[in-house]
């Protein structure tokens, strides 16, 4: 025979939800400029990755250059 503890009773704690809307509004207020310029990279490594190579090929990208491309003193 196993024991086990369900977490139903845990999940439902109201305290909870509340502590992590905190979490998140202090994340949004204590952001910088150097994290929406992280965010800008990232999200253009994301959108060159998800291109073909025929639309890199376009755009005069080689797929081994995407991160040399966006990270080299390009300005956003």
């Amino acid at each position: 025979m196993s024991f086990q503890i369900s977490m139903s009773q845990y999940s439902t704690n109201t305290s909870f939800p509340r502590l992590i809307r905190a979490l998140k509004g202090m994340r949004v207020a204590l952001r910088t400029p150097f994290d929406e310029r992280h965010d800008a990279l990232t999200a253009e490594v994301d959108r060159l990755r998800a291109l073909d190579d025929e639309a890199l090929a376009r755009l005069g990208i080689k797929r081994q250059d995407i991160l040399w491309h966006v990270f080299s003193c390009k300005k956003l």
